[in-house]
């Protein structure tokens, strides 16, 4: 099935694909070169003294355990699932081995922004770990982003340049608001800063700054 591309005059950037079309890739390459079609970054990483890559937020693709729980453990974390079923969701856990990995083709945390399907959600990075450290993920820089809208049924990648998580002003303009306007369901906010990247059907439409990343995020991957 073809993959919908749009951009707006603010420079949000999207990719609207079928959940059946929906894959994770390992890639250990640096986001400048990436070749393959409709794909963005994917969740948090880091790299061992070789400049291997691996993430450190939980991690599950098709059968492969890459990351059970966050480098920011006893916290739990937001986790967008897709079920073998195609059913979409996003739990709160601490490790793998609280589902049903069987049921389950990919898993990946980030930090939940949104979850209409779930009345016990609520935006709270300090719940999920981000703090100290790990609070500069929140703040204003380039953002990635994995959405579901449920009506459509559809699964979207995004791209948005220079937008903090939460403003302290209700009047502005942040990616809570964003991913409210976008219609997204569920929405999980994953690595951004200079990991963000976008290729579209035929060329690269969000540029990186040339890090190694570990995993992409796409469509007929």
């Amino acid at each position: 099935m073809d993959v919908k591309y749009t951009v707006t005059l603010n420079k949000t950037h999207q990719l609207c694909g079928d959940v059946n079309d929906f894959g994770v890739k390992i890639i250990n390459k640096r986001n400048t070169i990436i070749e393959e079609p409709n794909c963005i970054n994917g969740t948090f990483f880091w790299h061992d003294y070789y400049g291997v890559t691996y993430p450190t937020s939980i991690l599950f693709v098709e059968g492969v355990i890459y990351k059970a729980d966050s480098n920011h453990k006893p916290y739990p974390q937001s986790v967008f699932i897709i079920n073998k079923n195609n059913t979409v969701e996003m739990k709160l856990i601490k490790n793998l081995n609280e589902l049903s990995l069987s049921n389950i083709r990919f898993a990946i945390g980030g930090v939940g922004l949104r979850n209409t399907l779930d009345k016990n959600f609520k935006y709270n990075p300090k719940e999920e770990g981000f703090t100290g450290v790990f609070a500069d993920v929140l703040g204003r820089r380039n953002k990635t982003v994995i959405g579901y809208n449920k009506k459509e049924n559809k699964i979207y990648l995004m791209c948005r340049p220079n937008i903090i998580h939460k403003e302290t002003y209700p009047w502005k303009y942040d990616l809570l608001k964003l991913v409210k306007d976008c219609e997204y369901d569920i929405a999980l906010s994953l690595d951004g800063g200079g990991s963000t990247f976008m290729n579209n059907k035929t060329k690269m439409v969000f540029y990186g700054d040339g890090r190694k990343i570990n995993n992409i995020l796409g469509f007929n991957l």
